[in-house]
């Protein structure tokens, strides 16, 4: 059977694709994204819980909150690579008028109030 050059050229993109998919979705050294909680005092409303949300969504890497106002907690995910300060976490919840009492990030907690 002979192929000619431009059956070689499909047949070479074809498996180009194939090949982008695949990597595309199970490539092992993609980072995957990182959790933190703030937990916060002043959070009582959803005016302020959108405040919140504002703020933190400024700092490099945030890629999503949600609030829970009844458990006065905001739950940030952040890219599996940026480079996120925690301090930047903390002052933007600041920056909104609710007061932060932990950051807790990927389990661990980072940063504390003291009273």
């Amino acid at each position: 059977m002979k192929i000619n050059h431009l059956h070689e050229s499909l047949l070479l993109f074809s498996v180009s694709a194939v090949v982008a998919m695949v990597l595309c979705y199970a490539d092992p050294l993609q980072k995957k994204s990182r959790q933190a909680i703030l937990l916060v005092e002043n959070m009582c409303c959803d005016l302020r819980a959108g405040d919140v949300a504002k703020e933190l969504s400024k700092v490099t890497g945030v890629t999503s909150t949600r609030q829970s106002i009844a458990d006065r907690e905001i739950q940030i995910t952040v890219h599996g690579d940026a480079p996120v300060l925690h301090a930047s976490l903390w002052s933007a919840a600041e920056k909104a008028r609710v007061r932060p009492v932990k950051l807790i990030v990927d389990g661990r907690v980072i940063a504390q109030q003291n009273d």
